[in-house]
């Protein structure tokens, strides 16, 4: 690893990982945990900008939340007989 690649910067490599697991999620799910986190805006601020009832923001956060812990999970282990 070379100290003055911005490549291999924490920062930099953290982006990436970042970015690669957004970019897993179907494109509601995303756009939604990016206004969320990225853009700090309220759930009542994305239900107004979207145009959709803020029971479908809580339903697409809550299915958000289950992709990304399906993606993040750790490999489930074989079990062996």
């Amino acid at each position: 690893m070379n100290r003055d690649d911005p490549r291999t910067h924490p920062t930099s490599v953290a982006l990436e990982a970042t970015r690669d697991v957004l970019q897993q999620l179907p494109r509601e799910q995303r756009e939604l945990i990016i206004l969320l986190g990225f853009y700090r805006m309220t759930r009542d601020e994305i239900s107004a900008l979207l145009g959709q009832p803020l029971s479908r923001i809580d339903a697409v956060f809550r299915a958000a939340v289950r992709s990304l812990r399906s993606i993040l999970a750790p490999p489930s282990r074989p079990t062996f007989a």
